[in-house]
């Protein structure tokens, strides 16, 4: 991103900017054409086609909320996206730098929670909308 005079902004100590380079994606993969980078934590970089793959589920939630953003407000959520993605990218490099490793049981073990909420979720819509069909017969 470049700032309001079109140079490249700092914040953070994560060098934030708009042009193309050789660089690695989110996760450290070498990359072996020219991308065009949104941002570099320390070693990693963040690359264009990161920040659109983070942003596409964000426009179609607001679209089928019927939402439809203008160009200002599109920009506002991409610099929010791009922080969060440069937070979690922080914390990733720090949790390795510490020898830190996720608990595989209970990474389990919320998975599955996770899977029969959003399966009861969405037999809870099935019914209502059943239930809403036969209500206007």
């Amino acid at each position: 991103m470049l700032n309001e005079h079109g140079k490249n902004r700092y914040y953070k100590g994560i060098h934030i900017f708009g042009s193309n380079d050789y660089g690695f994606t989110f996760m450290g993969r070498r990359k072996k054409e020219k991308q065009e980078n949104a941002a570099k934590v320390n070693e990693t970089f963040i690359t264009q086609q990161d920040l659109d793959q983070e942003m596409q589920p964000v426009i179609q939630r607001m679209s089928m909320q019927g939402q439809a953003p203008d160009e200002a407000r599109i920009a506002e959520i991409k610099k929010k996206v791009l922080d969060n993605m440069i937070d979690r990218e922080l914390l990733y490099q720090d949790s390795n730098k510490k020898g830190l490793k996720a608990d595989e049981k209970r990474l389990k073990k919320n998975l599955i929670t996770l899977r029969k909420d959003f399966l009861m979720k969405s037999n809870l819509q099935m019914h209502l909308k059943k239930w809403e069909f036969q209500k206007n017969l």
